[in-house]
């Protein structure tokens, strides 16, 4: 999706937009924060936070180097695998955390002891076999 003039002044968004959005959920889902705590850390409104999810607003460079702070991460966190052409939102959120419940997993297991992940995986593969888990063994 290219930007392009709405005669207004405002541009839509694009692609790359959408990919950071959802690069930010993804993000705070790990953290475990609501939008409206990611909202007062970033000094913007909840829903600030919720259209720059959507992709719906764009974040300026001063919020996305603010937001590239507070979770810790490089700039190029947000940009990664974009530079040549932005993957559709569709591989985006397959890139990303894109719910609580894998973000409450997710942030578990990095909690988890080094000694006791295996033992999760284990018990998580022998739950649910994938093809890939076979071929590992």
């Amino acid at each position: 999706m290219e930007a392009t003039d709405l005669g207004s002044g405002k541009r839509q968004t694009t692609d790359v937009d959408q990919v950071i959005g959802a690069r930010l959920r993804s993000l705070r889902l790990q953290a475990g924060w609501s939008q409206q705590e990611l909202a007062v850390k970033l000094n913007v409104s909840f829903q600030q936070v919720q259209k720059y999810e959507r992709a719906m607003n764009r974040l300026s460079a001063a919020t996305l180097s603010k937001a590239a702070t507070i979770f810790d991460v490089p700039m190029e966190f947000f940009f990664d695998d974009v530079a040549a052409g932005a993957p559709s939102q569709g591989e985006a959120v397959d890139q990303t955390v894109d719910n609580r419940l894998e973000a409450r997993l997710l942030t578990r297991y990095r909690r988890a002891s080094p000694k006791l992940r295996p033992s999760l995986l284990g018990l998580l593969q022998a739950a649910i076999p994938l093809q890939d888990d076979i071929e590992e063994n």
